[in-house]
């Protein structure tokens, strides 16, 4: 973004933000000023080990008759909105849940 050919582009600083800032401080900068938008996911891992939450059916690890069916047990944060691959994974995982009775 420092490059010349965003010269007529750029806007000047926000809250302080500073490029020059030691990493320590970009940090602090970062985490006071970012936020978290729209729908978190990808908070529950989906796999087939022993540091995952869920397998991939969405069976909770060690509960018994639970399943995790929603954005949390995403593999990985999607760059578009969520409810497309929401409802893929829904639609995919409740075809288990129907068959386990």
């Amino acid at each position: 973004m420092a490059q010349s050919a965003w010269d007529k582009l750029r806007c000047p600083t926000l809250d302080g933000y500073q490029a020059e800032l030691p990493d320590d401080d970009l940090v602090a900068w970062t985490r006071a000023n970012a936020s978290m938008q729209y729908h978190p996911c990808s908070t529950c891992a989906m796999g087939a080990d022993d540091t995952t939450v869920t397998d991939q059916e969405g069976r909770v690890n060690g509960v018994r008759s639970l399943r995790a069916v929603d954005a949390s047990i995403l593999p990985s944060e999607s760059s578009g909105n969520l409810n497309a691959p929401t409802i893929m994974l829904a639609e995919k995982l409740s075809d288990g849940v129907k068959s386990a009775g």
